[in-house]
């Protein structure tokens, strides 16, 4: 009869957490894996492009687009609501993401971050009914309070270009309030108050105009941390997006 050394035997209970320990880093780690293959998509679902409806379903031309180059290139994805005060944080940040929509335009180095189109977006100005300011107008340039969602890149727009900006809210029932209140004169944005609750929609209804400012193209906005981990993506992405459209 052969006998082992007896530091090469194992209680069976401990054999069983071995065993258990090796399964559980085995399933962590394919864990792990299967996380790092979907991609995470955020929006602020208050845009034509990609909007939230009263279901929860987000829908929009850029979805349609975004899920027609995933099948294509066979990546699963998913989709998530986040204001729009935090879209620097997410295009800046380490992870891989993508915010959508943004402005398809900006420097070299804002376009290596850029696929597109997305769909096309209507900005306006919204304004109190009896407000006879003409937003057009040097006068409304010069003297209208204005404001828009907090973090935005109309923020920074309107900052940039010489306007009575306001430090606005990443909340849509906030800015209506600033407006009903005179706080400020008009708010520049996209659709204003569609996830405001049913109140402050009633509040705009009656009481808010809606004057076009200006259409643009969107994209895709892959974040620092996507083009860092998988710099060769956005190349794949935006060649598949092209018989997308």
């Amino acid at each position: 009869m052969m006998y082992l050394p007896s530091n090469l035997l194992l209680p069976y209970p401990k054999i069983a957490t071995v065993v258990w320990c090796l399964l559980s880093l085995l399933f962590m780690s394919l864990q792990t894996k299967a996380n790092e293959d979907v991609i995470h998509i955020y929006t602020h679902g208050e845009s034509s492009v990609a909007f939230k409806n009263a279901d929860g379903s987000i829908t929009g031309p850029g979805i349609d687009r975004l899920t027609c180059v995933m099948k294509k290139l066979g990546r699963n994805f998913d989709l998530s609501i986040a204001p729009l005060s935090r879209a620097q944080n997410i295009v800046n940040g380490s992870k891989p993401a993508i915010w959508l929509p943004s402005n398809f335009e900006g420097d070299p180095e804002r376009l290596s971050h850029l696929a597109g189109p997305a769909g096309v977006i209507e900005v306006n100005w919204h304004m109190l009914k009896d407000n006879k300011l003409d937003p057009k107008s040097d006068k409304f340039r010069e003297t209208a309070k204005v404001t828009t969602f907090a973090g935005s890149r109309m923020a920074y727009w309107l900052k940039n270009n010489n306007y009575n900006y306001i430090t606005g809210s990443a909340d849509p029932n906030r800015l209506v309030y600033m407006l009903m209140s005179k706080e400020v004169d008009a708010i520049l944005s996209v659709q204003l108050g569609e996830s405001a609750s049913q109140s402050v929609k009633m509040l705009i209804k009656e009481n808010v105009k809606h004057i076009q400012h200006d259409t643009f193209e969107t994209a895709f906005y892959f974040s620092k941390g996507f083009n860092t981990i998988q710099p060769d993506f956005i190349h794949t992405f935006r060649t598949a997006l092209q018989s997308c459209i």
